[in-house]
């Protein structure tokens, strides 16, 4: 538990580290910023159209695909490793993003909720639950691919 704890933690801090924004902005240009990006995802959302995401980091999300499908359609389910290789490819989209403006905070508002399903699948502490937390992570899946391409 403490080990898993610890992954969370660690990925959120990268998470945090990697996205911060230049501390030289003024708070009314960031405040200004946010309500135009707002607006621009609102926007985006509304018009169904679909972030572009460059191929190294969407390779991070087939691989994480991957890893769901193989343990989804396997007899044993590892669902401790696989929670341990989602937070590694999660990791690795992190340290790999290059995404800027809009589509950067979409993937944003996709990521921390999917970070979280993430922790409550690790943190399940019998079959049902395990199953359910891999659903809503299935679903997560799909949903990030209704928002990106």
């Amino acid at each position: 538990m403490k080990v898993q704890s610890t992954v969370v933690i660690l990925t959120l801090g990268l998470t945090l580290f990697a996205c911060r924004r230049p501390s030289e902005q003024t708070t009314s240009k960031r405040d200004g910023d946010a309500v135009q990006n707002s607006t621009a995802l609102k926007s985006k959302v509304e018009s169904s159209a679909k972030w572009t995401m460059p191929d190294a980091m969407m390779q991070h999300v087939r691989n994480l695909e991957a890893d769901v499908r193989s343990l989804a359609s396997s007899e044993t389910k590892d669902h401790a490793e696989l929670s341990e290789k989602i937070d590694g490819h999660t990791r690795q989209l992190i340290a790999d993003c290059t995404m800027e403006g809009e589509g950067h905070d979409a993937l944003h508002n996709w990521l921390m909720p999917f970070l979280q399903l993430n922790k409550n699948y690790a943190a399940a502490s019998d079959e049902t639950a395990r199953s359910t937390r891999l659903e809503e992570i299935q679903k997560a899946l799909v949903a990030f691919h209704e928002r990106f391409e």
